[in-house]
């Protein structure tokens, strides 16, 4: 009797159902990577926005302090000057956080 020079037809489903479960598994396992990236974007944004509110806060403390004092609110002076280059700083990284979380998720798409 001779052999067979195929493989047995049921080798063959497994194998199939074999490699549609690792691709499964890659796929899974980058959308996984890629929700992960966009929580930690967001936790960021989220972040940011705060100290962005706080540093604005400051600012305006310090503003009403000095105009209840009859002194101008000059952008020559120290504080002055370090929390507005502070808002200025969170609110460009801010817009790059956001504009970064837009690209992931329309790459998710």
């Amino acid at each position: 009797m001779e052999t067979p020079k195929t493989p047995p037809r049921d080798k063959d489903l497994w194998e199939d159902i074999r490699e549609t479960v690792r691709e499964g598994t890659r796929e899974l396992r980058n959308l996984g990577d890629e929700l992960a990236r966009q929580g930690r974007l967001r936790m960021d944004i989220f972040q940011t926005e705060r100290r962005l509110k706080s540093a604005l806060g400051a600012l305006g403390e310090l503003s009403y302090k000095l105009l209840s004092e009859n002194r101008a609110v000059a952008p020559e002076e120290t504080t002055v000057s370090e929390l507005t280059a502070r808002i200025k700083y969170y609110s460009d990284e801010l817009a790059r956080l956001k504009h970064d979380l837009q690209h992931t998720s329309d790459a998710g798409e």
